[in-house]
């Protein structure tokens, strides 16, 4: 199993025991009032108490100190400060945390964040992310996403796998001043493991009821001090727990994804870093899951409908899947009192929604939406370094973003067409 090197470890046990034993003497000479003549015969026994506090301090104040290799820190391209010293909301979830907890993805992250939601809608094509009651179920998200500095601009792409994540930090409030658009409700920041800080073979192999289980297999190499990569693929299958009574009950949310990622760290100098990520994931799921609740006028409920009501029957098998392509490249140059770095996004993402509209045993319509795009964004910044009083921090972004949408509405009375 792959651990995370420790850092470095100093450590005085009981350093106030000799303290504690002067205080006591102190107050003794405090309250004593008798002659001075008998003052002086305590004194012997002041000093024996002082030796023995001596020689118990030396016996048992240690000092352990233990060598590690070098561990290389991978700071953010955009803050001067570390994130405990920002003036924001924050919610810091390290890979103890997650593992604790089962996050493994976007929308297991409500019952742990303060003032966030995420809505399961049925499938992975709609993740509308809120904090704070600000979010975005359609078109641009109101909530930012980063991987690895990497932005995600269509948030058709946020719900992933996290089996290679080591931390998530959630900022909550606009993030606009140093992210720009998509970040008026707040940001999600995800890092995944550096293989300079990871070193082995991380092998994990899970379970559950409903036929559900997963592993998942990445390796870490550190090959140099300037080159380390990090490799690795997953599988994630559930057996589903909706029952389709129109289709012989069969399960109607069954799902399973595929995919891996790879990560290349190369340090040529000791002010340059090249850092490339790259990852893919395909997923099929069985969805929407949705029943028919009746006629909103009671009196007016059709007979024939009314054996509809409160559940599952839909006579077209509902489904979503998705391709999925993520790479980034981030550059970075250290100089004596400023860091520029140049960080260079490619997104890929191809899916298809069928969904039987209507939510019964009937043929009246159904939808069919398909989606292609593709998003390059880039994104250059140059921020101060050291302790002056003075931080300042300043950069360009741009993204270009290619959509097409087509969705097919097919009605037993119309023609199939585009919308």
């Amino acid at each position: 199993m792959a651990i995370p090197l420790p850092p470095r470890i100093s450590r005085h046990h009981n350093p106030h025991k000799l303290g504690l034993h002067g205080l006591e003497i102190s107050r003794y000479f405090a309250s004593e009032t008798k002659p001075v003549m008998k003052q002086y015969k305590i004194i012997p026994l002041i000093l024996t108490f002082l030796t023995a506090g001596n020689v118990s301090a030396a016996d048992l104040d240690t000092l352990k100190v233990v060598d590690v290799e070098e561990v290389l820190v991978i700071a953010a391209p955009k803050e001067n400060r570390k994130l405990r010293e920002q003036p924001t909301a924050v919610t810091l979830l390290s890979q103890q945390d997650m593992q604790a907890a089962q996050v493994n993805s976007i929308k297991n992250l409500t019952g742990l964040v303060p003032n966030m939601f995420i809505p399961d809608y049925g499938s992975r094509l709609t993740s509308a992310v809120y904090i704070r009651g600000i979010g975005s179920r359609i078109n641009t998200p109101s909530v930012g996403l980063y991987v690895d500095n990497i932005p995600y601009i269509d948030k058709s792409a946020f719900d992933f796998d996290y089996s290679d994540i080591e931390r998530i930090d959630v900022l909550r409030g606009p993030q606009g001043t140093l992210y720009g658009r998509n970040a008026m409700g707040g940001l999600i920041k995800i890092h995944t493991k550096s293989p300079f800080s990871y070193q082995g073979t991380d092998l994990r192999i899970g379970a559950g009821t409903h036929n559900a289980y997963n592993t998942s297999l990445t390796h870490y190499h550190r090959v140099s001090e300037h080159f380390a990569f990090s490799t690795g693929g997953f599988y994630d299958y559930e057996g589903g727990f909706f029952r389709n009574a129109a289709l012989e009950n069969k399960k109607t949310d069954k799902s399973q994804s595929a995919g891996g990622r790879f990560r290349g760290i190369y340090l040529p100098s000791e002010n340059w870093k090249a850092d490339l990520n790259v990852s893919y994931e395909y997923s099929d799921q069985g969805g929407y899951p949705y029943y028919y609740t009746g006629s909103v006028n009671p009196a007016a409920q059709s007979e024939e409908m009314k054996s509809y009501i409160g559940t599952i029957s839909n006579n077209r098998e509902s489904s979503y899947y998705r391709n999925l392509l993520n790479t980034g490249l981030n550059l970075e140059y250290q100089a004596q009192r400023f860091t520029l770095s140049a960080v260079t996004g490619y997104q890929f993402l191809k899916d298809r929604m069928f969904i039987d509209q209507d939510f019964t045993a009937k043929d009246i319509y159904t939808l069919e939406q398909k989606q292609r795009i593709h998003t390059l964004s880039e994104e250059i910044v140059m921020k101060s370094k050291g302790s002056s009083r003075w931080q300042w921090a300043t950069g360009v972004f741009g993204f270009y973003q290619w959509l097409k949408t087509d969705a097919s509405l097919m009605d037993k009375d119309m023609i199939p067409g585009a919308l």
